[in-house]
C-alpha cells in the first residue's frame, strides 16, 4: 500500500500542501512484491529510508534502518521487497534547492 503524504503517486495527490516541489510517500510491501513510482523530471534527489524488512532498488539492497541516497532524472523507480519480510519504507524526492546550508 502507498500513503501519499505529499506530492503525487499513481494519479493521486497527497493532502499536505508544501511550497517546494516534493514527494513524500510511505510504502508497505508484501514479501516478494515490487512497487513502481514515476519520478517527475525535476526530482533529481531521492532518499529512501527502510523502516522494516529490506528492499532492493536497482542493484542496491537497503536493509532495515538504513537510508539510500539516489539521483534520478525523470526516471521510473522500481523497488523490490525482500521475499521473507517484505518492506516498509519512506520515499522522499524533490527538486534540489541549490542553496547554501547555514
Amino acid at each position: 500500500s502507498t500513503i501519499i503524504i505529499a506530492g503525487r503517486h499513481g494519479g493521486k495527490e497527497g493532502s499536505a500542501k508544501i511550497r517546494s516541489d516534493v514527494t513524500i510517500l510511505h510504502v508497505r510491501m508484501d514479501g516478494g512484491s515490487s512497487w513502481t513510482h514515476r519520478l517527475p523530471e525535476s526530482h533529481r534527489t531521492v532518499i529512501m529510508y527502510v523502516r522494516k524488512g529490506s528492499a532492493t532498488v536497482g542493484e542496491t539492497s537497503v536493509p532495515t534502518h538504513h537510508t539510500a541516497y539516489m539521483g534520478a532524472f525523470g526516471s521510473e523507480l522500481v523497488v523490490k521487497a525482500d521475499d521473507k519480510d517484505g518492506a516498509d519504507f519512506f520515499l522522499m524526492a524533490g527538486e534540489p534547492l541549490d542553496e547554501p546550508v547555514s
